[in-house]
């Protein structure tokens, strides 16, 4: 057999063979890339409606405060997420008087996936997410006393929360709906705000088919919820609470 045949063979295996394992590579590299901490940002409060300035004395609160990370799946229309066992870390968020607090994970997530964070209670206060004034990634959402982040980006994912004195209140209840455009499609992303007689707001995100939800909600009190897109515009609308309202839902103006 000709040996300057099998030489070029052989040389053109090695080529395809580097080739290859360059472009596996490459691959790999970018795949690590794509890569994303958390910033856990911790604020007390005496009042909800106090969310932008949190600098309160905190008396009574102690000076760390506890979170979970989990990884699995959410559901956008029924509001569960399903943990796959993948619990990263406690964290521990320091809290001082007259300042709030910040932490960054050590740990590097994979961006794409599905992450919850979650307050542990701390005894004579409530926990508030806060998934409106979170930010990267998409899709973030509340979920009890936590954030969901559907999709975590990469750099740094920042999820809010806050806490305010438990103090005796009347019974709360859910205020669930639904923001849809004229032709009665769910519109994602539009914000939407909930303000009670004394002036405090709590602000959710529509999810990706327009369904929002508000917790912790007092039975008792008059509330006008208002809905703020760039596609389209709503009427606000006030509801007086007796029980739990499942259907507020919106259709925008043609």
């Amino acid at each position: 057999m000709n040996t300057n045949y099998i030489s070029k063979i052989f040389s053109g295996a090695i080529f395809s063979g580097l080739l290859l394992l360059g472009l596996f590579g490459f691959s790999a590299s970018n795949a690590q890339a794509q890569l994303g901490k958390f910033q856990i940002n911790k604020d007390f409060c005496d009042e909800v409606g106090q969310q932008n300035t949190c600098n309160s004395s905190k008396d009574g609160f102690p000076d760390t405060v506890t979170f979970t990370i989990e990884r699995g799946t959410f559901n956008v229309d029924t509001g569960v997420f399903t943990s796959d066992g993948s619990v990263f870390s406690n964290v521990i968020v320091p809290v001082k008087k007259n300042a709030n607090g910040t932490f960054t994970t050590d740990e590097i997530f994979t961006a794409g996936d599905t992450f919850r964070v979650c307050e542990i209670p701390v005894p004579g206060f409530i926990p508030i997410p806060r998934p409106g004034d979170s930010t990267g990634g998409s899709g973030q959402f509340e979920n009890g006393s936590c954030i969901v982040f559907v999709e975590i980006g990469s750099g740094n994912n920042i999820f809010k929360f806050v806490n305010l004195r438990n103090r005796p209140t009347a019974a709360s209840v859910t205020v669930r709906g639904r923001v849809l455009s004229p032709f009665g499609r769910g519109v994602s992303r539009s914000r939407v705000m909930i303000t009670d007689s004394t002036g405090q707001t709590r602000t959710v995100m529509t999810n990706p088919f327009g369904f929002y939800t508000f917790g912790n909600i007092e039975v008792g009190g008059t509330y006008i919820l208002q809905v703020r897109d760039k596609r389209y515009t709503y009427t606000p609308q006030a509801i007086s609470l007796t029980e739990e309202a499942t259907d507020v839902n919106f259709i925008a103006q043609r």
